[in-house]
């Protein structure tokens, strides 16, 4: 296992100390289970990258599977770009990714889009499945609601949805409370998610 990988996103090892408590894991087992899921992690973050760039992903990046579009920006900023998640239970993964890939490889969706790999044991590990349809820049909003309406109109419904910021998930920013903007459930509209002023806990 590569050591200088890991390193490079602190935000994503601290989110997987966090995980580890939570699941109960102690010591060897949360070691173990943290630079698991960092090299799991840190590889779906790089084979983005290389997606976004044109670049086939690196094969040990099975923790996802991807589709790109047929035309993609040339250069990706990753403080700019931010993507919709759409989340899944493990027996509905053909069904989602099916209409997933075919949109996202005829021009409908983002730039680039992937899930979780449920044929990986990382992944086997974690509650349920999660899918990234990317954006250039959350501050395009047009293109934002682009992508939302499309996923509406792709069957995603019922879902409460939530964009979130690359920025946020390299810095370890996971859970509700990172997302940028939110579409209730049936909207096809959305709005700012407000957060937590970090300078009211201070005293």
């Amino acid at each position: 296992m590569s050591e200088s990988r890991p390193t490079k996103y602190p935000g994503i090892r601290l989110y997987a100390q966090r995980e580890a408590e939570k699941r109960g894991l102690r010591d060897e087992k949360a070691s173990d289970w943290v630079e698991a899921f960092m090299e799991s992690h840190a590889l779906g973050v790089e084979a983005s990258l290389r997606r976004a760039a044109g670049e086939p992903a690196p094969p040990e990046a099975e923790g996802w599977v991807y589709a790109t579009a047929p035309v993609r920006p040339e250069m990706v900023d990753w403080s700019e770009s931010g993507k919709w998640l759409v989340h899944c239970s493990f027996p509905y993964y053909e069904e989602v990714w099916g209409k997933l890939k075919v949109a996202t490889e005829a021009g409908e969706l983002g730039f680039l889009s992937k899930i979780r790999n449920p044929e990986n044991p990382m992944v086997r590990m974690e509650r349920s499945l999660v899918a990234c349809v990317y954006t250039y820049d959350y501050e395009d909003l047009a293109d934002v609601r682009r992508v939302l309406v499309a996923l509406r109109e792709l069957g995603f419904v019922r879902e409460t949805l939530r964009y979130k910021r690359d920025a946020d998930t390299l810095a370890g920013n996971y859970g509700s409370g990172s997302a940028t903007y939110i579409s209730p459930s049936g909207t096809r509209d959305f709005q700012p998610v407000e957060r937590p002023d970090p300078s009211s806990d201070l005293t």
